[in-house]
């Protein structure tokens, strides 16, 4: 099974909204707070409208046939821009460097208007307002200026060529240096101030403005780090890629379980989870025929959920009438003792295997009937008191016995114990320690017929499962199924809670 576009889509951007939410609200309220500091900002505009006839070009004759106002507007705002019109309007208004006048002065324009706007940003109002009616003003004497360059270049040529001319031609020449001068008095620059700044108008601090540009900041980049964790992250985070990556199908979908929470099958838990791990202890059952059936529970790496979900589909089966037997396997870090409230000074696996007791004497009943539970136990009723559950099947639990570094299969009776535990019940289930961690699985995966693979959402690594995938083609029993944990989907108990209101 693949995962889908949208899966990975959605999946991506369910595990970045809380880095994301975050990052908005900070960068909002950096804004904010970045504006305040800066003080108020004041904003003057002041308009000039361009003409596309020169007038000085009509009355002397020299008017081209067709004016392109899209270029007309490109020169016009490339002069605006120019730097020297900023030095000439520093000498006149001073104090201030012209590149400072610049920066402060946004210029707009559109050939489909002919005007051009001249913007001042400052934290002084009065200057705002002198800046801008100074750049209006100056503006059309710059443009008048450029624009006679090239009238005064052609009348110094004419007047230098007149000089030599035969007489013949002396009356054209002085003709065209008429027309030229007539230019050169008729140049205005075609540009006219057509509003002048009064007053300059606060644009900051803006406080919505400000939260909206920040929340853009924010939202960016958190879009980007979260897609920079999604692709250096290699945790698995979806049934899809665990299937993919283990080949084998998932049988079973267990939601987050509450904090410190591990015996969720009874007790004021049993209606959130009780009925994943039933679901569960359905598929199990199915798979049993006639001889009792055993099975291995195991993960890939540690704290992936394997000896809870032991537990509670240890209980889950027990609950639909089975003879059940729960043996802790895991020597290195034993944990169902602690899960079912056990002592820790109970007798177990290693004493058994070593001949210290008896299996009789090491395997713990558990009744989840009535009083075996003590009131503080998570299987008690909410008053604390135990109930009759009127359940048929039995639980018993053998504990570790304590913790070894040695391997189980090297201890004497080890392989005759899972034979012995399996005479008097229906299913026996083993947590095994995680397969990447020992020996272990490979070595009782001949003594067991299925083998169960616990992996965690958000926890597993990619590579581990990999790696556990070739190791388990070596295994004589084969994956009955994979076991999801921590899973953010809870669509069942969602729908059955919204049936009872």
């Amino acid at each position: 099974m693949t995962q889908s576009t949208g899966e990975l889509i959605a999946n991506a951007l369910r595990r970045a909204l809380p880095l994301t939410i975050v990052l908005v609200l900070v960068a909002a309220a950096t804004v904010n707070l970045k504006r305040q500091i800066d003080g108020p900002v004041y904003s003057a505009t002041s308009r000039v409208v361009l003409s596309t006839t020169d007038l000085g070009a009509v009355v002397s004759g020299l008017q081209p046939q067709f004016v392109d106002p899209d270029r007309v507007m490109q020169n016009a705002l490339a002069l605006a821009r120019s730097p020297e019109l900023y030095k000439r309007v520093a000498a006149k208004v001073g104090p201030g460097l012209p590149g400072e006048l610049e920066r402060m002065t946004s210029v707009r324009g559109s050939d489909q208007a002919d005007v051009i706007s001249f913007t001042v940003e400052s934290p002084d109002r009065e200057r705002a307002v002198e800046v801008s009616n100074a750049v209006a003003d100056e503006f059309p004497v710059y443009r008048a200026e450029v624009s006679l360059v090239s009238v005064r270049e052609a009348l110094s040529r004419l007047r230098a060529e007149l000089a030599t001319a035969a007489e013949t031609r002396r009356p054209a020449l002085e003709e065209d240096l008429r027309q030229l001068e007539l230019l050169e008095t008729l140049t205005t620059g075609n540009a006219v101030p057509i509003e002048r700044a009064d007053e300059a108008t606060q644009i900051s601090p803006s406080p919505l403005r400000d939260s909206i540009f920040g929340a853009a900041i924010g939202l960016i980049f958190g879009l980007l780090i979260s897609g920079l964790r999604q692709i250096l992250d290699t945790r698995v985070w979806s049934e899809a890629d665990v299937e993919a990556l283990l080949e084998a199908p998932v049988v079973a979908t267990i939601p987050s379980l509450p904090k410190r929470a591990k015996i969720v099958t009874v007790g004021r838990h049993a209606e959130r989870y009780g009925d994943a791990y039933a679901l569960l202890a359905a598929h199990v059952m199915q798979l049993r025929h006639t001889k009792p059936l055993v099975v291995a529970i195991t993960s890939a790496t540690k704290e992936e959920g394997k000896s809870i979900t032991a537990s509670n589909l240890a209980i889950a089966l027990t609950q639909r009438g089975a003879r059940v037997v729960l043996a802790d396997f895991d020597l290195r870090r034993p944990s169902v003792a602690r899960i079912f409230g056990i002592p820790s000074v109970s007798p177990g696996v290693l004493q058994v295997v070593r001949d210290k007791f008896s299996l009789k004497q090491a395997l713990q009943p558990i009744s989840l009937n009535s009083e075996w539970f003590p009131p503080s136990s998570e299987l008690a009723q909410p008053n604390g008191q135990p109930r009759d559950r009127g359940i048929t099947g039995s639980l018993r639990v053998l504990p570790a016995g304590g913790s070894a570094h040695e391997a189980l299969s090297h201890l004497p009776r080890a392989p005759e114990l899972i034979t012995e535990l399996s005479t008097d019940a229906d299913v026996v289930i083993i947590d095994t320690p995680p397969a990447l961690s020992t020996a272990e699985v490979a070595d009782l995966s001949r003594l067991v017929d299925l083998i169960f693979v616990v992996a965690r959402v958000g926890k597993a690594p990619r590579r581990s499962l990999r790696a556990l995938a070739r190791q388990s083609q070596s295994w004589q029993s084969e994956i009955g199924g994979v076991i999801v944990t921590d899973s953010a989907s809870d669509d069942a108990y969602s729908y059955y809670t919204t049936l009872q209101r």
